[in-house]
């Protein structure tokens, strides 16, 4: 798998735009940065393009960046559990609160290792996953976390549910219903140095809800899920996937190939065992009949797979060989595969057909 730097940093660029000076772009790399390599894409973004803050969904993440020299600011964007605070106070990561018990726990070991443990509050907006509703919820919250000594809250932000949809009625909702929260911490006597709502979708249009900072994910790597109008941004897809074609043969009628003799030949078909399976995170029913690779810039169909190997209808394509070129995502002469070639086929999001990429795959990045 590939991963085209100069792509990303023109996606960036594009997004720090349309934001505006004064607004953080903070890059989300959760789960592997959707897959397609955490610790590579960290140091990028932190280093390359000086990114303060990177977001991540688990403390287990950015301690992996912390080992790995990554220096900015990390925020976990999930709750946290309770044995996951020693590292996260160690570690100097901010957390997301919302639940009085956890700031307990986090003060009392802020305290035992004699630092001061950051967090952003969670508006909870109307996504119910997790968070503080705006109201009394919030203003008691707030005004416990004001009674701890060694808790300082550097923001607060929610999460759209929709924002994608062209009816953006909830998301205008949701946006209110923050105002509000923030407003009420405020009014709390907090400084907040990070106010954030918007997603990669809702950067795109979204202005008035930037705040103070703006977290892409999926639209960094050039996948803007907006309905309408559809990426009005001009984002570039920057990621490639190929494997390699490991023995050629023509099935005659009869012959089999697959475990339980999954694909039968009617009539005589070329056929090419190619270099990955569902092992490798690629999507299992898309390799069981039916999804396409790119073999010599023609689409041919997947017929079989195991853990390791997958079969590959060759019929009509010309002089393939062995150790040939497969796309399984990406261009090939005229063609290409997308991420939304795979949704369309098999209807999962393309946040989870990228981030189930196993870590065998070798991610190589491109500058």
């Amino acid at each position: 798998m590939a991963v085209d730097l100069n792509k990303l940093k023109s996606n960036f660029e594009k997004i720090r735009a349309r934001v505006g000076s004064g607004v953080e772009v903070i890059p989300i790399l959760k789960g592997n940065a959707y897959g397609l390599g955490g610790v590579g894409l960290a140091k990028f973004y932190a280093g390359t393009l000086g990114s303060k803050m990177i977001g991540v969904a688990h403390v287990r993440e950015a301690a992996e960046l912390r080992e790995a020299g990554i220096s900015c600011e990390l925020l976990v964007l999930g709750g946290a559990p309770f044995n996951n605070i020693p590292a996260a106070v160690a570690y100097s990561i901010q957390t997301t609160a919302f639940e009085r018990e956890y700031v307990d726990l986090l003060d009392r070991e802020a305290e035992k290792q004699g630092k001061i443990a950051e967090i952003q509050i969670k508006i909870n907006t109307g996504l119910n996953r997790i968070g503080v509703k705006p109201g009394e919820e919030l203003t008691n919250f707030v005004r416990y976390i004001k009674t701890k000594t060694h808790i300082k809250v550097r923001g607060a932000f929610t999460h759209f549910a929709a924002s994608h949809i062209e009816d953006h009625s909830l998301t205008l909702g949701q946006f209110e219903l923050f105002k509000q929260a923030i407003g009420e911490i405020k009014a709390c006597g907090v400084e907040l140095d990070y106010i954030h709502a918007c997603n990669g979708c809702a950067a795109v249009w979204f202005s008035e809800a930037y705040g103070t900072a703006v977290r892409p994910g999926n639209l960094l790597f050039g996948y803007d899920n907006n309905e309408k109008p559809k990426n009005a941004l001009g984002v570039e897809p920057a990621v490639t996937w190929r494997c390699f074609v490991t023995q050629l043969r023509t099935l005659q009628p009869g012959e089999s190939i697959g475990y339980n003799r999954y694909f039968i030949a009617k009539e005589p078909i070329r056929v090419a065992t190619i270099s990955v399976g569902f092992g490798d995170g690629y999507y299992r029913p898309m390799l069981m009949g039916g999804g396409f690779a790119l073999v010599n810039g023609k689409r041919c169909r997947f017929l079989a797979t195991s853990m390791d190997q997958t079969w590959l209808e060759i019929d009509g394509v010309t002089n393939v060989a062995l150790n040939n070129e497969v796309t399984l995502l990406g261009k090939d002469g005229d063609d290409e595969l997308t991420v939304y070639d795979w949704r369309k086929f098999c209807g999962e999001s393309i946040v989870f057909l990228s981030s189930i990429i196993s870590n065998r795959v070798e991610r190589v990045f491109l500058s």
